[in-house]
């Protein structure tokens, strides 16, 4: 199935509700006019979004369906055979409280609503929690989802509404900065993100734009970088389901039950082995993958950090070795000891460890390239400044690895990797964003990455990379975005071995 998808970007006034929804409809049916079928609203596009708490929102808050909006983007929808997605303040009646929902409308009418799982800090002020979980809706036009800004923070949402089969993910969000999630989101779950923001400014909160449509490679359709406008683009349905069943095909649901815990809200209990000292801590990724050169490359890339004004590698990244992997063991050995640093590199489904003391990990890959038997356990390392996670690369392209190892309380991830696909350095700089967890990647091609580094990490001569991770920082350690998981609905997440 194919047809075409608008996403709206407005900037709605606080609290002027029908001129809101003047210049609202006006949009939509502009976009209706355009040949839409799917037209996805901003998150509270009808109230605007920075309500002090519940006496403020009051006035502007309707029961969905039967509320005035519903009736009046219905009536559209049904003019122009299109379905609309109304991001807006719901109250239940029989209780009183408030959410924040999106609602779905059709060409027959109210189709569904979904109430936003994940609060920011706004809407905490005034909304429950959402507790419909992660619907998904058949229509003439595909498999429908929503999710609703701060949800795409999280990876939980978009895997619940891929596996229960979503094609299209209508996102109406208020958000505020880089939008690199939005595209991981459509690649590690292969759907179609029709993500329409607000612009401007509201109560000091500056708000983006950059309203999108991506397809389920992480392309960008279309983008619409500040004003009030439209975002439009074609959809496949049959390219998003292709696309689907490759991203979940790896997917091992016996080793994610870490996902439905809370471990990572006790680390210092009898519980959770206690955490290592945290420091500035400095790593170097390089490209080389010859046994044969990577001594001589560890004492260059030591001496080069040493010329910044550091004080010598911590943590040197190799990439994946392929079948001469194990090689190179005996000599990193020696080269660690020498170098009073810890050394990583990757083989085929394999990631190696050593240190001063010697081998220190020997991780199998959980998620396999290459169809081998997955290793029965996802790996962590505590070191004199840390906790480090271990990963294969590929690994990463299924969220489940970083949020598992983040939840045991890595402060670095490390990943040596084989070959980039387009894709990977959005996957990986998501992993950072999402877990607040420091994310080190070797490739092949050039210089690697070090999502974490403060400052930024910097390239030098034959492709080495270094950067700086402070592993005792706030932001490592605290993980605040952890401790506001929602497990409860995540059950779909796991299941049996196979």
């Amino acid at each position: 199935m194919r047809f075409t998808a608008a996403a709206v970007q407005f900037e709605p006034r606080l609290g002027a509700k029908e001129q809101n929804l003047a210049e609202l409809l006006r949009l939509t049916e502009e976009a209706a006019r355009a040949g839409a079928r799917l037209i996805v609203l901003p998150e509270m596009a009808t109230t605007g979004y920075c309500f002090r708490n519940r006496a403020e929102v009051a006035p502007y808050a309707e029961p969905i369906p039967g509320g005035p909006t519903v009736e009046r983007f219905a009536a559209l929808a049904a003019k122009y055979q299109a379905y609309i997605v109304i991001g807006m303040a719901e109250v239940e009646p029989a209780t009183g409280i408030f959410y924040n929902t999106a609602a779905l409308v059709g060409p027959d009418g109210f189709v569904g609503k979904y109430r936003k799982l994940h609060s920011y800090v706004d809407e905490t002020r005034w909304a429950k929690d959402g507790d419909l979980g992660m619907p998904v809706w058949e229509t003439p036009l595909g498999r429908i989802a929503m999710q609703i800004c701060m949800d795409a923070d999280y990876v939980e949402p978009g895997r619940l509404a891929a596996l229960a089969g979503a094609d299209v993910i209508a996102f109406p969000t208020n958000w505020l900065g880089d939008q690199t999630v939005w595209r991981a989101r459509a690649v590690e779950n292969g759907y179609y993100w029709i993500a329409a923001n607000r612009w401007g400014e509201e109560r000091g909160s500056k708000f983006c734009g950059n309203s999108a449509i991506i397809d389920p490679q992480g392309g960008l359709l279309s983008l619409l970088s500040t004003g009030d406008g439209l975002c439009l683009a074609e959809v496949d349905t049959d390219r998003a389901r292709e696309a689907r069943a490759a991203a979940l095909a790896p997917r091992l649901p016996d080793r994610y039950h870490d996902m439905l815990l809370h471990t990572h809200l006790w680390h210092q209990s009898e519980a959770f082995p206690a955490m290592p000292p945290g420091r500035k801590v400095v790593v170097a990724t390089s490209p080389e993958v010859d046994p044969g050169l990577m001594a001589d490359q560890a004492r260059w890339a030591d001496r080069q950090a040493r010329d910044k004004g550091l004080d010598g590698l911590d943590l040197l990244l190799f990439p994946s070795l392929g079948d001469r992997g194990a090689e190179a063991l005996p000599l990193m050995e020696g080269v660690a000891r020498d170098l009073g640093c810890q050394i990583a590199w990757g083989g085929s489904d394999r990631t190696w460890l050593v240190g001063p003391e010697g081998l220190l990990a020997d991780y199998r890959a959980v998620h396999t390239a290459g169809g081998g038997e997955p290793g029965e356990d996802f790996a962590t390392v505590d070191l004199a400044w840390g906790r480090v996670g271990l990963a294969a690369g590929h690994d990463l392209r299924l969220p489940e690895t970083a949020r598992i190892l983040s939840k045991r309380g890595a402060d670095l991830i490390i990943a040596p990797w084989a070959e980039w696909r387009e894709a990977d350095p959005t996957l990986c700089n998501a992993r950072w964003l999402e877990n607040d967890t420091a994310v080190a990647v070797a490739a092949r091609q050039g210089p690697g990455s070090i999502f974490g580094s403060r400052p930024r990490a910097q390239e030098g001569l034959n492709g080495l990379l270094i950067g700086v991770v402070d592993t005792g920082s706030e932001r490592i350690r605290s993980k605040e975005l952890l401790r506001k998981l929602q497990p409860y609905w995540y059950g779909p997440l796991v299941g049996p071995a196979r």
